[in-house]
């Protein structure tokens, strides 16, 4: 779960044989860095690194069990106006119908933080949500705090 108005980092990290394309509704997020993708084998795309988005390649994990896990890091900016849950998954159908799909919960900011005025950083038209404390299926990687606002994805 988060509050309207906050703002949080999410690491999205890759630990499946698979590629998968995480995708997000009603909210762009600003790509900070992707790692770990060279000894995998793929080549990131540093072009998209400080760029907004609403679906980022995650490219698979080669299996060796002495390469990090590939993962990207994005800044999910909920100072909008759309309040509800809503859906983030992989961009590949048929891996969205295995479960690889969640929600993400933004709750209404507290009555006091509604009085202060906040430039909204996003594309022209975005609003909305992210971040977590979500309902997932078994199958979908869990969202866990790593410090201060920020998330860790994990596919």
């Amino acid at each position: 779960m988060t509050t309207l108005r906050a703002v949080e980092d999410w690491t999205i990290e890759n630990r499946t044989l698979k590629h998968h394309e995480f995708h997000t509704h009603q909210n762009h997020f600003l790509v900070l860095c992707q790692d770990n993708f060279e000894v995998n084998g793929t080549q990131a795309d540093h072009s998209i690194e400080g760029q907004f988005f609403d679906t980022v390649q995650v490219p698979l994990w080669d299996g060796d069990p002495e390469h990090p896990f590939p993962s990207v890091k994005v800044r999910m900016d909920c100072r909008g106006l759309d309040v509800g849950d809503f859906v983030y998954h992989c961009h590949i159908a048929e891996h969205g119908d295995h479960g690889m799909m969640a929600i993400i919960r933004v709750n209404p900011a507290p009555a006091a933080a509604k009085s202060q005025p906040e430039a909204t950083v996003r594309p022209a038209g975005q609003a909305g949500p992210a971040t977590a404390g979500v309902r997932k299926p078994p199958s979908w990687p869990s969202v866990r705090p790593q410090a201060a606002r920020e998330h860790k994805n994990t596919t």
